[in-house]
């Protein structure tokens, strides 16, 4: 599996700018194609307003697979 990419800071306007805007501004900084969006909670983002100010979202071209067992 590939190391993490150091974060780097995405600036948007949510009142001009798509999501697929923001992720090919996220492709373009990162390298990447940018495919997936997850919160730090793993869940998918995929609109806008689900974007909240100053926090951790990973990048993805692939999608990941979140696996729990309860134990």
């Amino acid at each position: 599996m590939a190391k993490p990419l150091p974060g780097k800071r995405v600036e948007i306007d949510s009142e001009k700018e798509t999501f697929t805007m923001f992720k090919d501004k996220c492709a373009e900084i990162l390298g990447i194609k940018a495919e997936l969006v997850y919160n730090i909670y793993g869940e998918l983002i995929n609109m806008i307003p689900d974007l909240q100010n100053n926090e951790v979202y990973y990048i993805s071209s692939v999608r990941l697979i979140f696996v729990t067992t309860d134990i």
